[in-house]
């Protein structure tokens, strides 16, 4: 075989690495800040209605790991929380 061989751990390397966000499209961690900007606050059925994310606790807990302070209230009656943005 002619150049070079990669090793499987090569390829799943490969596979690892994060993919480029396309030119002018957010990425779904913009758009729940902008949305709890704008309303001043996020829930899971506004997320997955709104915004299409099914995973709002994950970005959630994404945003807080990069420093973003988010603070959730739960909603009496509900099994889920509005997440909102620390003042």
């Amino acid at each position: 075989m002619s150049g070079q061989q990669l090793t499987i751990f090569d390829a799943m390397a490969e596979q690892k690495k994060p993919k480029a966000k396309k030119p002018g499209k957010m990425s779904q961690e913009e758009k729940i800040l902008n949305y709890m900007k704008a309303h001043g606050g996020i829930t899971q059925p506004e997320a997955m209605e709104n915004l299409h994310i099914m995973r709002l606790g994950a970005r959630i807990f994404d945003m807080r790991e990069k420093g973003i302070r988010i603070i959730n209230d739960p909603i009496p009656g509900t099994n889920y929380a509005r997440y909102k943005l620390m003042e």
